[in-house]
């Protein structure tokens, strides 16, 4: 869980547990949390760079699983690509995860530096868990 609604306890976690790291997959409330303090957040994101991961919070389940809203190919990737501009730029935007009509219905970009979005979005999974795919019984 990333805590986005409080950094300052994640960053607890952090230093407590060098080992952890974080996710980006974006749940409903990531977006209104970090988007309320941008400045915070983009700190947030440079003092801990190494430590988070991007996650786009796909739904990639067969339509047989009826208690989770699965999603396509392109609906997946719009959320890749909000994700994206959401951590590329400093723009408002509509919230894609909005709860209820109405109820933080923008949130703004965090306009990350290019060395931490290059550490988020691809050297630390490369870090972790290598550039070739493997299947995941192995």
């Amino acid at each position: 869980l990333f805590l986005a609604g409080d950094l300052n306890r994640l960053a607890r976690v952090l230093d407590t547990y060098p080992d952890v790291c974080v996710d980006l997959a974006p749940g409903r409330y990531l977006y209104p949390a970090l988007s309320q303090s941008p400045e915070r957040a983009r700190d947030f994101f440079s003092s801990y760079q190494d430590r988070i991961l991007f996650g786009s919070d796909g739904f990639w389940f067969p339509s047989s699983v009826d208690y989770l809203a699965p999603a396509d190919l392109d609906e997946n990737c719009l959320r890749a690509m909000e994700l994206r501009k959401f951590l590329e730029t400093d723009e408002t935007f509509v919230n894609p995860f909005a709860l209820e009509k109405g109820r933080v219905p923008t949130v703004q970009g965090l306009r990350l530096p290019p060395r931490v979005l290059r550490a988020v979005c691809w050297e630390n999974g490369n870090r972790l868990f290598g550039h070739t795919p493997r299947r995941v019984s192995e």
